[in-house]
């Protein structure tokens, strides 16, 4: 099988893939040969909502561990 045949099954294959799920786009072949799978941008939104949450909740609990000290050598 040559590389164009190859090439082209391939991206058949991933069309087909990604028409079963909504929230990915068709993929796109760029002229250096990376090939691009967009997620929908509402679904980008909500995991970036998510991750920003889950990082200020680390960060509180992660403060409140600390417990109270001094700093610094002891004399």
């Amino acid at each position: 099988m040559d590389d164009e045949q190859q090439e082209s099954e391939f991206l058949a294959a991933l069309a087909a893939l990604t028409a079963k799920y909504s929230a990915y786009s068709a993929p796109k072949v760029y002229s250096d040969g990376d090939i691009i799978i967009r997620l929908d941008p509402a679904m980008k939104k909500k995991r970036q909502r998510g991750n920003a949450l889950a990082d200020t909740f680390s960060r509180m609990m992660k403060d409140d561990i600390k417990p109270p000290g001094r700093k610094g050598w002891i004399e």
